[in-house]
C-alpha cells in the first residue's frame, strides 16, 4: 500500500511542474515567433495569441497551486 501511497503522493507536484516546464516552453516559442516571424501573421494576431496564451498558463498554474494547497486538511480535521 505504500507505494500506491508514494504515488499519489507524487501527483500535486509533479502536476505542478509539468505545467511550469510546458507554460514555459510555450512562452517561450510564441516569444521567439512574436519577435521572430515577419509576414506569416498579422502581428496583432500574434500578440493576441501570445497574451491568451499566457493567460491560459496562469490560469492552469494557479488553479494547480491552489488545489495543491487547498485540498490539504486542516489540523482541525485530522
Amino acid at each position: 500500500m505504500s507505494f500506491v501511497d508514494a504515488i499519489r503522493g507524487l501527483m500535486r507536484p509533479l502536476i505542478t511542474v509539468y505545467l511550469l516546464v510546458i507554460g514555459t516552453y510555450v512562452t517561450i516559442k510564441i516569444g521567439g515567433y512574436v519577435g521572430g516571424i515577419e509576414g506569416a501573421m498579422d502581428a496583432d494576431e500574434m500578440i493576441k495569441m501570445y497574451k491568451e496564451t499566457i493567460n491560459q498558463v496562469m490560469f492552469l498554474l494557479t488553479t494547480a497551486v491552489t488545489w495543491w494547497f487547498g485540498s490539504r486538511p486542516s489540523s482541525q480535521r485530522k
